[in-house]
């Protein structure tokens, strides 16, 4: 049975079923942790993204209409106990739908450049000290001669995201304002997968990513907390803009339920509510396509140009040439070997580490000597 895109990307998220009943589930909170993570010093929501905004500009796309295959989790799919459990349902269902949706979308558009969905080690490590560091998530965009080529490319993401249980973090934690600390040691728990997310982008240099969990989907953009660069002078404009991102930087964020725009066994809601989790990945995948540097300023979505008359304009995404320099967060130090800068919080504890030295090299003893 033929469906629109819309419908395909609304589809009922999977019923997911949890190993251990949700009121007797351990009550240790584990969230990944690093101290090279780069935290924003400012958080607050991200606000303007609404569906009906979204919508208007894809609306062509939205409605074509194709048969599509089914997608049937087993129960033993849908069963989960953990992240990584959690992570296999992103791939069976949100990737195949988010990834195909996009091949749609291009082919209307008529790219010779796919863009899709992967696995974070599909796609090039973020430069810099946090190259040991990779997102569950990425999206990278290929041209035709790399996707009919034997050669093994790893091309950089141009939007990351992370995977998280709801028993371990949800975005109700979050505190909005400014973060102010000295060590990781006084970040509070809710802060390390924000500071996860926020490294990714700042090291990748874009300014989307997200959070997804078997609860919702939180959408996030980074930049400066400055609303304007400062007087020109002999550094990079691109490259001041990204320093201040990692000095000062605010992530924005918005979260969209697993279950949005349904009730609780599936049936849609009549309230001209269309924003489910995929069709919220799918809109954010072409934001990205479309311009996902970061900036000193942001157009509210409303005013952002990214319709489908303005997606035809060209066939790649904005990539900043420069995007391999590593960067650290903080100009405090500096690692002349790699070329970036450490940071400060790193900084601080390499120069408080004392130096190993070697073991006394042994020199040959005789046996008159020993005695």
């Amino acid at each position: 049975m033929a469906e629109t895109l819309l419908e395909y990307l609304r589809r009922p998220n999977p019923k997911i079923l949890h190993a251990t009943p949700l009121g007797t589930r351990k009550k240790s909170k584990s969230v990944s942790k690093n101290p090279l993570y780069t935290y924003p010093r400012w958080i607050k929501k991200w606000e303007g993204v609404e569906w009906d905004t979204l919508r208007c500009k894809y609306e062509a796309a939205l409605g074509i209409s194709k048969e599509r295959g089914h997608i049937e989790l087993s129960h033993r799919d849908r069963t989960i106990k953990d992240e990584d459990g959690f992570s296999d349902i992103v791939f069976l269902w949100n990737k195949e739908i988010i990834s195909k949706a996009l091949v749609d979308f291009q082919e209307h558009m008529g790219h010779d450049q796919p863009m899709v969905m992967v696995r974070g080690n599909k796609a090039g490590k973020c430069p810099g000290p946090t190259r040991a560091l990779k997102p569950d998530w990425a999206s990278i965009v290929q041209s035709g001669a790399q996707v009919e080529s034997d050669a093994a490319i790893l091309e950089h993401s141009i939007l990351p995201g992370d995977s998280k249980y709801s028993k371990n973090w949800t975005s109700s934690e979050i505190e909005n304002g400014r973060c102010l600390y000295n060590s990781p040691n006084e970040f509070p728990r809710w802060l390390w997968p924000l500071a996860q997310i926020f490294t990714y982008c700042y090291r990748l240099e874009k300014r989307y990513g997200y959070l997804i969990t078997d609860e919702e989907l939180v959408l996030v953009r980074i930049g400066p907390k400055k609303d304007k660069p400062p007087p020109p002078g002999p550094r990079d404009p691109k490259r001041l803009v990204i320093e201040e991102s990692g000095k000062d930087g605010l992530l924005e964020w918005v979260s969209v339920p697993w279950c949005n725009g349904r009730t609780a066994d599936g049936h849609e809601v009549e309230d001209g509510n269309g924003m489910s989790v995929n069709t919220a990945l799918w809109c954010l995948h072409l934001l990205a396509f479309a311009d996902n540097s970061i900036k000193w300023t942001y157009e509210s979505l409303a005013e952002t140009d990214v319709t489908e008359e303005y997606l035809s304009s060209f066939t790649s995404p904005q990539i900043d040439g420069n995007s391999d320099r590593a960067l650290g967060s903080f100009r405090v130090g500096s690692d002349e070997e790699n070329g970036f800068f450490v940071p400060e919080l790193v900084a601080a504890k390499r120069n408080a580490r004392p130096k190993k030295r070697g073991r006394p090299r042994k020199r040959g003893v005789s046996k008159i000597q020993k005695r």
